[in-house]
């Protein structure tokens, strides 16, 4: 490995395959550090059947783990266990099976590591590890628990635990930095790393079919685009007004497996309509949908006039950050979304906030039926290019001191533009 960069290790809480911030991040550090990607632990369902009857109980395996070099500057660690790690013992378990799977990783990788960071809600620093340790919480994870299949109490613990043994705490929001003290008091301060986006590839004009040749009249037909998962986080409300006045619609997104029973017969009201467009997942591989490539789902963002962002207006999504939002822009589109504290702080033009049905189904209705300004795309790809998911790379390895320049064949950006705007100040506890 490259001794002149640094070694990573970033605890996710999701796998590779998730479309998550998670991913996009790590994917933005490998453009600086070399990033052992580790996955939290799964049921090992290789089926060794042949094992489990000839080896005698006390001697056979209750762990095991993998290494794959997914690039030169990327890494992936899978540890994969027995038994589901419910109970304290069993999670207890796969907590030391995962740090003897990165031990084994870097050993093999003939590196130390140079700096932690931790995503996962119930996950731990691994014991053994040297580095910085740096704790990002990217969602209030307390109050979206039981949409994770998670136990608050669990969750809660490993909060307190791993901000005692942080370097450096970090949220994705101010609102989230803010509540983090009501979870736990045993760290001073919390930087504030808002959520990115990633540019879209050059080439793409928005609302014309330019992005791909073989466009069909769907794609020209649908001026709106919600991308997002189908939860209870969504306002079902706003969405139904936008049908309702027959703008055509194309989602974009999986449904929730824990969408609530209310919940799901909105979505199934919603996708019903003749003017909406259900595409699916966003990914190469669905179990709900149809699937949509990460590149038809570009295609179809690029083609569109508005995006749609409507969040319910609760504890959790005040905490978050409209990631969304930021992909929209990216790609050239104005948003139209309700009021969250994090969007407020975008402070942009091209980002209209509506507060009730109405409003937002005729801000959409407008937007979708205007001219389309290049000068306005121009504006609100340069607002995007400003809180790329590298800029945030670039944020998070100087908070650790492990900022330095970009290793050789990564694709050119500009870290330094406006880098304050990704600073928050910060927030201390009273002694």
């Amino acid at each position: 490995m490259n001794s002149t960069a640094p070694t990573l290790i970033f605890m996710a809480g999701a796998s590779m395959e998730s479309v998550t911030d998670d991913a996009a991040l790590a994917e933005a550090l490998a453009e600086f550090a070399h990033v052992v990607w580790v996955e939290p632990v799964e049921l090992d369902r290789s089926g060794s059947t042949s094992e489990s009857k000839h080896v005698p109980r006390r001697r056979r395996r209750t762990a095991r783990s993998e290494l794959v070099r997914v690039s030169p500057r990327f890494s992936r660690v899978r540890t994969f266990v027995r038994r589901q790690p419910r109970s304290v013992l069993t999670r207890t378990l796969a907590r030391r099976a995962t740090d003897r799977a990165i031990g084994s990783a870097l050993t093999e990788l003939g590196t130390t590591s140079d700096a932690v960071v931790l995503t996962d809600p119930v996950g731990r620093f691994p014991v053994g590890v040297g580095g910085h340790r740096l704790l990002y919480v990217t969602d209030d994870w307390v109050s979206s628990a039981p949409s994770r299949g998670l136990s608050r109490r669990a969750v809660l613990g490993s909060i307190e635990v791993n901000c005692s043994r942080a370097d450096t705490v970090a949220a994705v929001s101010q609102t989230l930095a803010l509540r983090l003290h009501l979870y736990s008091k045993t760290f001073d301060a919390v930087r504030v790393v808002y959520a990115g986006c990633t540019l879209p590839e050059t080439g793409f004009e928005t609302g014309t079919d330019t992005p791909s040749s073989g466009s069909d009249a769907s794609r020209r037909t649908c001026p709106a685009v919600f991308v997002g998962d189908l939860d209870d986080r969504i306002d079902y409300d706003m969405l139904d007004a936008v049908a309702a006045t027959s703008v055509n619609i194309a989602v974009i997104g999986d449904r929730s497996p824990r969408l609530s029973s209310a919940g799901s017969a909105r979505v199934d009201a919603l996708l019903s309509r003749p003017n909406v467009q259900w595409l699916g997942s966003r990914t190469d591989a669905s179990t709900d949908g149809y699937p949509v490539a990460k590149h038809e789902a570009a295609t179809y963002i690029a083609a569109a006039a508005v995006g749609l962002a409507p969040h319910t207006l609760d504890a959790g999504t005040r905490a978050r950050f409209p990631t969304h939002t930021l992909d929209y822009l990216a790609a050239g589109l104005p948003v139209v979304t309700t009021e969250l504290p994090s969007t407020r702080w975008l402070d942009s033009e091209h980002v209209t906030v509506a507060h009730t049905p109405e409003e937002f189904a005729a801000a959409v209705s407008a937007l979708a039926c205007a001219t389309a300004d290049p000068e306005a795309v121009a504006s609100r790809r340069e607002l995007a290019s400003l809180h790329t998911w590298s800029a945030r790379a670039t944020l998070i390895l100087r908070l650790m001191s492990l900022y330095r320049e970009r290793l050789a064949g990564a694709t050119t950006f500009d870290a330094e533009r406006q880098p304050d705007r990704a600073w928050a100040p910060h927030v201390r506890r009273r002694r």
